[in-house]
Order: C-alpha cells, then sequence, then structure tokens
C-alpha cells in the first residue's frame, strides 16, 4: 500500500507544479487581466481599464497579446479623450504587430482613420548587409541602392532582394519591420540554393540570356527607399537653414561696463538668418550668418537631429557665435536646442531656443589695467525656421 499511495502523491504533486508553473501562471495572468480591463472598458471605467491592462503587459512576452493589450488601451484612451497617449499606444500596437487591424465593430471610423493613417507613415531602420559587397538591394520590387546599406522603409512585411552586380545570382527574404526597432538583415547569395518559404536563392529571371549582355539595367530614379524616403545609400546632404529670430531675446552686461561697452542691440538676435551645412543621418555641421543692414554676424553650428516618434523629433548643437557691431569683436559660445517636425523627408520644420555667453569682447584695456580680466554678455532668445536637405 505504501508504493501506490507514494506514487500518487508524487503524481499529484507533479500535476500541482504543472498548474503553477511560471508559464502557465503568467499565461492566466494575461487572460484575467485582459477579461477584467474588456469588462471595465465596456462599463466605462477607463482608469481601471488601464491599471488591468497595464498588469496584462507586464504578464506576457507575446507580440500578438502585447498587440491586443495596446488596443484596448488605445480605446481607453480614446473614451478619455487623451489624443497624445491615444498616438502612444498605437504606435505600441504596431511595435508588436505591423498588420494589426481594429474591428470596426469595436472602435469609431475616426479612430480606425487615425490608426491606419499612422501605419501608411510610420518607419522603422534597416540595415541590410550581404556577402557580396556593391550588390543592388531591392524592396518589394523597387531599387533602393547597393550594399551595405542603412535605410528606414515602412513598417509591415516586405520581400528584400540582393543581387549581385552582374545580376545573375540573387537572394531574397521577407522580413516583418516593427515600428520602433532597428533591424539588422544580412542576406548572403548562395548559388543554386533555395531555403523555406521567407528565403529564396539562385539565378535571377533571364540570367542565362542577359549572360551575353553581362550587364543590368538600374533606373536611378527609382533608387529610394520602399517607403518614398531617404535615397538609398545616402550617408550625406547638404542643407539650407532660413530662420527667424524673435524680437523677444534678451540679455545683460555687467553694471560696471563704460556705455560704449554695454550690450549693444546688434548683439541680441532678431531678424531673419540663413545657414549652410552638412548633415548625416543624425549629425550635423552649419555656418549661419545676418546682416542687418549695418552689422553682421556668423554662427558656427555642431548638433545633432533625431526622430522620437513618426515625424516628431529632437534637435540641439553646441554654438559658437561671432558678431562685428561698428567694427568691435564680439565672441562667444552658447547652446541650442528644439523641436522639428519633418511633414516629408527632406524638408523639417523647427522652433528653437538658445542661449550664448560672449566672452571675448573688446578693449578689455578700457575697463581696467589688469589685462587679464574680462567680463561677458549674456544673451537668450527664440528662433523658428525651416530646413531643407539636398
Amino acid at each position: 500500500m505504501k508504493m501506490p499511495l507514494f506514487g500518487l502523491l508524487s503524481a499529484l504533486i507533479a500535476a500541482l507544479s504543472l498548474l503553477v508553473s511560471p508559464a502557465a501562471f503568467a499565461d492566466n495572468s494575461y487572460k484575467a487581466s485582459m477579461e477584467i480591463a474588456a469588462g471595465d472598458l465596456e462599463s466605462g471605467e477607463f482608469e481601471n481599464a488601464l491599471a488591468e491592462l497595464q498588469s496584462a503587459v507586464d504578464a506576457t512576452k507575446d507580440f500578438q497579446e502585447l498587440a491586443e493589450a495596446h488596443a484596448l488601451r488605445a480605446r481607453c484612451y480614446a473614451g478619455l479623450g487623451n489624443s497624445d497617449k491615444l498616438h502612444e499606444a498605437f504606435v505600441s500596437i504596431l511595435e508588436n504587430d505591423p498588420k494589426f487591424e481594429f474591428d470596426a465593430d469595436d472602435v469609431s471610423p475616426k479612430i480606425i482613420e487615425e490608426f491606419e493613417s499612422l501605419k501608411a507613415t510610420l518607419r522603422a531602420e534597416v540595415s541590410i548587409k550581404t556577402n557580396r559587397p556593391g550588390a543592388l538591394i531591392l524592396v518589394d520590387g523597387k531599387n533602393i541602392g547597393t550594399a551595405p546599406m542603412r535605410t528606414e522603409v515602412l513598417i509591415g512585411q516586405h520581400e528584400f532582394e540582393i543581387r549581385d552586380p552582374a545580376g545573375y545570382q540573387f537572394a531574397r527574404r521577407k522580413a516583418v519591420i516593427r515600428a520602433r526597432q532597428i533591424h539588422d538583415l544580412y542576406i548572403p547569395i548562395v548559388e543554386d540554393e533555395k531555403g523555406d518559404n521567407d528565403d529564396f536563392m539562385g539565378l535571377a529571371e533571364g540570367a542565362q540570356e542577359a549572360q551575353a549582355d553581362n550587364s543590368v539595367d538600374v533606373d536611378a530614379d527609382t533608387m529610394r527607399t520602399a517607403s518614398g524616403g531617404r535615397a538609398g545609400g545616402r550617408r550625406a546632404y547638404f542643407l539650407i537653414d532660413l530662420r527667424y529670430t524673435f524680437g523677444g531675446a534678451f540679455g545683460s552686461s555687467p553694471s560696471d561696463l563704460p556705455d560704449e561697452l554695454k550690450l549693444d542691440t546688434s548683439l541680441k538676435p532678431a531678424g531673419f538668418e540663413l545657414g549652410l551645412g552638412v548633415s548625416g543621418r543624425d549629425l550635423l555641421a552649419m555656418v549661419s550668418g545676418t546682416f542687418d543692414g549695418k552689422n553682421w554676424g556668423t554662427t558656427v553650428k555642431f548638433g545633432c537631429h533625431f526622430t522620437l516618434v513618426s515625424i516628431f523629433g529632437l534637435q540641439a548643437s553646441l554654438d559658437v557665435p561671432m558678431v562685428f557691431p561698428d567694427g568691435n569683436f564680439y565672441m562667444g559660445a552658447g547652446a541650442s536646442a528644439g523641436l522639428f517636425l519633418r511633414p516629408v523627408h527632406l524638408v523639417s520644420i523647427f522652433v528653437e531656443g538658445s542661449y550664448r555667453y560672449f566672452f571675448v569682447t573688446p578693449s578689455t584695456e578700457k575697463l581696467t589695467e589688469d589685462k587679464s580680466q574680462f567680463f561677458g554678455h549674456n544673451i537668450w532668445a527664440v528662433s523658428a525656421g525651416i530646413r531643407f536637405f539636398i
């Protein structure tokens, strides 16, 4: 009797351990939280639903389940009228399931329209490499440049194709591109080899006929990303910066300065300013100039700019301003930071705040016999403008 009883207890303990295993517990926790959240959502208890949905998100790592949880979050924020959080929830959905679709019976047509509009414009970064440097890269059948390449494409499923420079060998791979992620794709070309349904490698169509020609026709006008964005293979751009600095700029000078050396209005940047420079994907360098009909000045900027979400982003720079009022010379250092909106890929509209401290000023000997002593001017300003990338 002891052995059968012992065996029965062992089986019971094993069954209980399966029921309370971490995976089973997490799965049950996710389902329970989703059911409670759905009930709270239907009864209009949006804040309670959001708390349960956070528990559901914490309980799973499955892409589809996370997308469903964020979809309920989006419906809660829509009910609360919080457009910022609604947009954030949309991006979280697409981060986990770029092909997600709302049920028209659950949400209003306006919400579906906003979501589909974001889905149609949201891009993610893709790095594409192969074992044939210089090979052509095609995304959904469109030439975008040569390997290796780092570019942006619309989220969702795409077919990436690599063709060797002669056009005879190729490799294809399907990949799902998710929002807010960097995707690294390595697609080697292996002659006469086939993979699974998502990969294929072999001879390109018409390669045998084309061997006599030994060339492949590439239309330069189509060498851009499949999303209509950055030109394939481009690493740098020329930029034109046109801005207006508002007259509300203010500053201060030491009170013990002679009148002729106190802060001059020419140091307070107000009016139009034109800049020229170069820009990479994240970094830029620029020289800008301004002239008010009497005095002129210039600023050297070294900065960065990066997208936060969709078409919105941040920009910042370290500045070296120089002005030449009435034959004098003022030089300083400063910093700028602001927000930009990029409605199309090669144009950005921005607003920026800046601080400048002028520490090289004219004729310190007029102030004191101690020529090691110096003084400064503090300048604050707000600018708005537009940048073109060429």
